[in-house]
């Protein structure tokens, strides 16, 4: 392990926390970041809503069965090739509109 993360709030912080880096890193030359941890939620919902517009916007989708899916993933595995062309298909994006 090369890291450590501490999850406190700021105003709890004392010099035990300089203590425990000191003592697990050494004389190693470290960084130090420090970051609000609603910062790193909404980064982390930012990235997901940004995944899920993505995957809304693409021009294909994959259509198959567990029992296909199972075969495709064996076949894998192998490392037998797998054309995955045959499940590929079209989307088509329709904008509803609501009254």
């Amino acid at each position: 392990m090369d890291s450590l993360i501490f999850h406190v709030e700021a105003d709890k912080i004392d010099t035990n926390v300089i203590d425990s880096i000191k003592a697990f890193f050494g004389k190693q030359k470290i960084q130090i970041s420090v970051k609000s941890e609603k910062t790193l939620v909404d980064n982390s919902e930012q990235d997901i809503f940004s995944k899920i517009e993505s995957a809304q916007q693409a021009e294909h989708e994959y259509h198959f069965t567990s029992d296909q899916l199972k075969d495709l993933i064996e076949k894998s595995i192998d490392g037998q090739s797998v054309d995955e062309n045959e499940f590929k298909r079209n989307v088509s994006h329709q904008i509803k509109q609501t009254a």
